[in-house]
């Protein structure tokens, strides 16, 4: 009796085993990789390297996991590529639509950063100047109280 309770138990467990739905998106080795590029920020590059095979991978099994683009941009914007990652936010925004207002608005905003940027650059670079230039002025005047 037990060993039928015990057979019973396996074969029931054997055909539940092979009910287990394939994975809906890939995801590649993203998790294991952001991971460690959080941990250190210096591994960007295996970090950018593991997002690309698993977009690739994604776009070839038609299981692309949402945010993945987004992810890329995001890294290619802190690594100074604007261009790249408008791009990718664009991608985003058209592979999945419920992405698409809060994707539209930070290329939004991205483009319009960008136009108006080099004014801002232009003022960020004189007052870091004046900023430098007050800081010496201050360490002399120091200078010449402690002597």
């Amino acid at each position: 009796m037990i060993k039928k309770n015990i057979l019973l138990l396996c074969a029931t467990s054997a055909v539940l085993a092979g009910c287990v739905a394939a994975p809906r998106f890939e995801y590649g080795s993203y998790e294991p990789a952001l991971y460690a590029y959080y941990k250190k920020p210096e591994m960007a590059d295996k970090f950018e390297a593991a997002l690309q095979k698993a977009i690739e991978k994604g776009e070839e099994t038609d299981r692309l996991a949402p945010g993945m683009y987004a992810e890329l941009g995001y890294l290619k914007l802190s690594q100074g590529d604007q261009a790249g990652a408008v791009d990718l936010f664009r991608k985003e925004a058209q592979a999945f639509p419920e992405s698409e207002v809060f994707m539209s608005g930070v290329v939004t905003r991205l483009t319009r950063q960008e136009s108006e940027g080099v004014i801002e650059e232009e003022e960020t670079e004189s007052n870091d100047v004046k900023v430098s230039e007050n800081a010496i002025d201050g360490m002399r005047s120091a200078e010449g109280a402690d002597v």
